[in-house]
């Protein structure tokens, strides 16, 4: 488990997650301070911005989920611990912070007005109905989040002044064009290579290996060969998926639902509306003339100088905001324009230019539907009440399987899992990370208090029957992939030996073919083979590519490959053709481009940390992320941040 998180923080898509944390967390209000000399509740220090505990453990809290999603399973805090992110994100805020501080030193700030119009555009906050913006739901979105105004829209300031630091920063930055012809030039390389192949069969096959063989690879892999805890787990089982099939509604409650449901099932009628709004009646008389004349709503609202038509574009008469606007609207033809409307807000005209026909669904056209959503409805109220019947049975002290049996709940005795849900043969059960986390909380003979919900319409509750703890695995059962892995190391040792002798007798002058016949194999030859080859580099392997050019005009080089090993030489060197290598440049100017501005980035960290010097207290860390200071294991990179401020530290993962 812990390498497994270990190798996670350190992928780009822990990168990635790292990121849109600190994008999206920044709205828990990382703002400025004027002073710091008095505040001692600090995780990280950057200038005249901090940290506290409570935001911290908002950040770990958040990474830790994404963290369980990618792997799928919940990760247990002391093996976050372990792998030190609290520290490496405590690193990465430091980084952040230290960021946003200099570029407010640097005099990037955002207007009022940028801010504003920013949540003014976000699509959230939009009325659907009106398109304006929506106070309440932007109250909704910060009571969500629990976040003041003033911290969404300083987060929103930081993330513009950002964006347009950076934008300023690499605005000028073009890569110039040797840059791209140097690499196009290097990936067009090309070599004409013949090689030899050493399959198993110039060597006499694999041999198996003997149990003794077997038994010391163990030994001397011991501390890798261990069998992680597994536990047998009896499972009562309440599935409204699984009692779904046995439910079969009347029509009398189809019926009902159906009526109940009519007006949703049906679709309505559509229409497309022009909607000219005026300023009075007189106003909205003449715009009404003109455009029962042939002018257009659009020419004339520039004659009346007021507001461009809204068109409404295949509505509903829910969609239109204004009930008599809307009732005139579905009350004339396709083509028709209204007379002067005195609406509930203004003055209005409309034309309607197109009018979709609704249809009202009868029962029998949505009869499937409804027997499935009354199925679906029913199973689940049923789910809930055999879960309550069996709870109630359970906590009077009837035993967990004659309770199950009692109600008619399913019973399930599950094969031995492993924390991360895998069998001990190596399948992967689909099972709930909170089902997990409960079984492995549980001791021998324990049992859940009561019943849990694994999600909606599901709900369980279990027994643990056995615990195997973690220890050595026996030779029987691993058998058979050591017995695969030591075939193939002892394969690959004999081929290789094999192969080096053949290289040494090409070296000393033999032919190339002479020593193939030796052994019965064929000479093959590649010409042209372009180090950028990317579909020859699949299929000959890493190892020969980087064997042919790694290696000079003449010389004997060997390479694993995916079918044996090779005795290869390198016959000819040539640079590729200088019309794909300018095609190939130009190609690549814009990631080359790319990869300058991220280099510029990083240079702008790192330049950060060094003007702000900004201070991280690791074991408040720590402790705000729910471990133990105790136990803190700082490494090298985080130690750079507490102990050498005035050195940039690197970015963390």
């Amino acid at each position: 488990m812990l390498a497994q998180i270990r190798a996670f923080s350190n992928t780009i898509y822990a990168k990635a997650i790292m990121f849109l944390l600190l994008v999206a967390m920044a709205a828990f209000g990382v703002q400025g301070v004027s002073h710091m000399g008095g505040i001692k509740d600090t995780v990280v220090e950057a200038g005249g911005r901090s940290i506290n505990s409570q935001k911290f453990r908002h950040y770990f809290d958040s990474y830790k989920k994404q963290i369980e999603e990618q792997q799928g399973q919940p990760i247990p805090l002391d093996e976050l611990m372990k792998a030190n992110i609290d520290g490496r994100l405590a690193a990465e805020l430091a980084s952040e912070e230290s960021v946003a501080e200099l570029i407010t030193r640097e005099g990037v700030r955002p207007s009022d007005k940028l801010v504003m119009d920013k949540i003014g555009h976000n699509p959230r906050l939009i009325d659907p109905i009106t398109g304006k913006f929506d106070d309440k739901a932007y109250k909704t979105l910060l009571a969500q989040n629990e976040l003041t105004a003033q911290d969404f829209e300083g987060s929103l300031r930081d993330q513009q002044a950002q964006s347009h630091f950076g934008s300023g920063l690499g605005a000028g930055a073009i890569a110039p064009a040797i840059y791209a012809a140097l690499g196009a030039a290097y990936e067009q390389e090309n070599r004409t290579v013949r090689f030899l192949l050493l399959s198993p069969q110039t060597i006499g096959g694999p041999v198996q290996p003997s149990d003794a063989q077997l038994l010391a690879y163990m030994k001397a892999h011991a501390d890798q060969l261990v069998k992680p805890e597994s536990r047998t787990i009896t499972l009562v089982r309440f599935s409204a998926a699984q009692i779904a099939p046995t439910i079969n509604p009347s029509d009398a409650d189809l019926k009902k639902r159906y009526d109940f449901e009519k007006d949703s099932l049906s679709k309505p009628e559509l229409r497309t509306v022009t909607q000219l709004v005026l300023q009075n009646a007189a106003q909205a008389n003449e715009a009404s003339q003109r455009i029962r004349s042939g002018q257009s709503p659009a020419d004339v609202a520039k004659v009346l100088k007021v507001t461009a038509p809204q068109e409404l574009r295949d509505t509903p008469k829910s969609r239109i905001a204004d009930p008599k606007v809307a009732d005139t609207a579905f009350s004339l033809k396709a083509g028709e324009v209204s007379g002067p409307i005195q609406g509930a807000l203004a003055w209005a005209v409309v034309k309607v230019t197109g009018v979709t026909p609704g249809h009202e669904a009868t029962f029998s056209e949505v009869r499937d539907r409804l027997v499935q959503e009354a199925r679906k409805a029913q199973s689940a109220d049923r789910a809930l009440e055999l879960s309550k019947k069996y709870d109630d049975l359970h906590s009077g002290g009837t035993g967990l399987v004659e309770a199950a049996k009692k109600v008619g709940a399913q019973v399930v005795q599950l094969p031995a899992i492993t924390k991360d849900g895998h069998t001990t043969d190596g399948r992967q059960l689909q099972l709930p990370p909170k089902f997990l986390q409960a079984a492995f909380n549980l001791a021998k003979g324990g049992e859940t208090e009561g019943v849990e919900e694994a999600a909606p319409g599901e709900y369980y509750a279990i027994r643990i029957e056995d615990v195997t703890p973690q220890g050595p695995f026996k030779l029987e059962e691993v058998r058979g992939p050591l017995t695969q892995q030591l075939v193939r190391e002892d394969l690959v040792k004999r081929l290789q030996a094999k192969a080096d002798d053949l290289a040494a007798r090409v070296r000393k002058g033999q032919s190339l073919d002479d020593v193939a016949k030796s052994v019965g194999a064929q000479v093959n030859s590649i010409k042209g083979l372009s180090r950028g080859d990317r579909q020859a580099g699949q299929s000959l392997g890493g190892q020969f590519m980087n064997a042919v050019f790694g290696s000079k005009t003449g010389e004997v080089a060997t390479a694993l490959m995916p079918a044996g090993v090779a005795v290869l030489r390198i016959e000819t060197s040539s640079p590729g053709d200088t019309a794909n290598i300018a095609r190939q440049a130009q190609a690549q100017r814009t990631a080359i481009a790319s990869a300058i501005s991220r280099d510029f980035a990083e240079a702008t960290r790192d330049a950060a940390r060094t003007l702000i010097k900004p201070r991280t207290d690791l074991k408040r860390a720590r402790a705000a992320a729910g471990g133990d200071p105790d136990t803190l294991n700082v490494d090298p990179a985080a130690a750079k941040t507490t102990s050498d401020p005035a050195k940039p530290a690197k970015r963390a993962p």
